[in-house]
């Protein structure tokens, strides 16, 4: 869908609640409006349900032809779409196409896509040979994910689909976290991206570098075709100084808490540091009451690095040593530093 403009016409928690990737929402009826004319259509009739819905819709027309005129001047392709292809996006497809601005509609909509996905994301699959990256929390995976990326190789960051850092305290400083039909549509765009390059060969399976996971990440759950193909991937295991590991957790959760102090930016911090204590009652299941009131201690004195000591040594390892059993490693490394790490990659990918 490269050069595309794509419109959701749903309203905003629908479109919340997952959407195609890179669509843009201009809700035909918001939530209020859509929840009146249903209420409508139950109690009173269809036909007064459709002229309830045509009057909502008549306000916001100049505003939806502003936007998408813009982006028909620039010779994009306009493409819209509701839930199931129905009158949101039958009308205001119709009405562009007849004042000359060509669009396209998703005949079965959003519901039909979510099928296309599932029916077709197994398949694509095949294209490709997951390259499996494990260790220890703190050792800079997601890092040199990125590195990777920015260095032309093809990388799936399941991680950053989620919003989540996929561990109990995955959410700090992130917000939300994606829904699981977004996190789904997210990755099969860059899958879709990745086995449409052109500098691969049709006929070879392509190597693509990704973070070792859980089944879960947050709330998201990686769907089995995808968690299949990374178990049949090659694995890789790294490992790297604990010094290395405490500063970079420094630099993912807490390197925050200090910009916010120099931007002198309070609230900011406050929610930062809110957000963190509430993460931090997940361990009270794994740890003892003197394990939490010693982290919690460490966490009001802001004595972030030996807390994340704390952390790698009475949870996060005990936890990454279970996991690990079930896998079988072609690569073990131990690395010093994060360029060493990036390096050995590089190597792996091109002998593999």
């Amino acid at each position: 869908m490269e050069n595309s403009y794509i419109v959701d016409l749903r309203s905003e928690s629908e479109y919340k609640n997952g959407t195609i990737y890179g669509a843009i929402n201009i809700p035909i009826l918001n939530d209020k409006e859509r929840e009146e004319v249903g209420y409508v259509y139950v109690n009173k009739s269809v036909c007064e349900a459709k002229k309830l819905g045509l009057r909502y819709a008549g306000y916001k027309l100049e505003s939806i032809f502003e936007k998408i005129s813009h982006e028909f001047s620039l010779n994009k392709n306009i493409i819209v779409f509701c839930a199931r292809g129905g009158m949101r996006s039958f009308s205001v497809h119709n009405l562009f196409n007849s004042i000359g601005i060509k669009n396209y509609k998703l005949d079965k909509g959003y519901k039909g896509y979510r099928k296309f996905l599932r029916d077709k994301f197994p398949e694509i699959l095949q294209k490709i040979n997951f390259v499996v990256i494990h260790g220890k929390t703190g050792i800079g995976k997601t890092k040199v994910l990125n590195m990777l990326k920015n260095e032309g190789y093809p990388v799936i960051d399941l991680e950053s689909a989620a919003n989540h850092r996929s561990s109990f305290l995955g959410g700090v400083n992130l917000g939300e976290q994606n829904s699981q039909k977004q996190f789904e549509s997210t990755v099969f765009h860059k899958v879709i991206e990745i086995v449409g390059n052109k500098r691969f060969s049709e006929n070879e399976k392509i190597n693509v570098f990704i973070e070792g996971e859980s089944k879960r990440i947050g709330k998201i759950i990686i769907p089995e075709y995808i968690f299949s193909a990374m178990n049949h991937g090659i694995h890789i295991c790294v490992d790297l100084p604990i010094d290395v590991r405490v500063k970079n957790l420094m630099e993912d959760y807490f390197k925050i808490d200090e910009d916010s102090l120099k931007r002198k930016d309070y609230e900011v911090r406050k929610n930062i540091l809110d957000d963190f204590e509430n993460n931090m009652f997940f361990l009270q299941k794994y740890s003892s009451k003197n394990d939490m009131q010693r982290y919690f201690s460490l966490f009001k004195e802001k004595n972030y690095e030996e807390l994340a000591v704390s952390l790698i040594e009475n949870y996060y390892d005990s936890k990454y040593i279970n996991s690990m059993k079930k896998h079988e490693f072609k690569f073990n490394l131990e690395v010093s530093t994060i360029d060493e790490f990036l390096n050995e990659m590089k190597k792996i990918y091109d002998y593999v």
